[in-house]
């Protein structure tokens, strides 16, 4: 019993870390289109090759609402069919440079 408790259990648990922890991915660029009433976002990824991505956002935390233009950060999952999104984060704006 002691040498199952010993073995058996490290490796149970370590199998149960390593299957519920799958890190999200996450996607960066501008929002080219926003539809609220159908909980859709579409972003352009500014890694090449610049895929537009269309997510999910219905059960998306979110710090602000995304409209065209804006760049946001979307942590999501891909079950295959779906990119649901977890968490949407509209970046600022970046500061202009005051002219001389």
């Amino acid at each position: 019993m002691r040498l199952c408790i010993r073995v058996v259990l490290p490796v149970v648990l370590v199998v149960a870390a390593l299957c519920g922890c799958a890190r999200p991915k996450v996607v960066q660029g501008p929002v080219v289109q926003a539809d609220s009433a159908a909980h859709r976002i579409v972003v352009r990824d500014e890694l090449p090759p610049n895929a537009e991505l269309t997510f999910d956002v219905a059960e998306a935390e979110m710090n602000a609402k995304p409209e065209p233009g804006d760049v946001v950060r979307i942590a999501y999952d891909d079950d295959g069919t779906t990119l649901r999104a977890t968490r949407v984060m509209r970046l600022p704006k970046p500061k202009a440079k005051p002219s001389p």
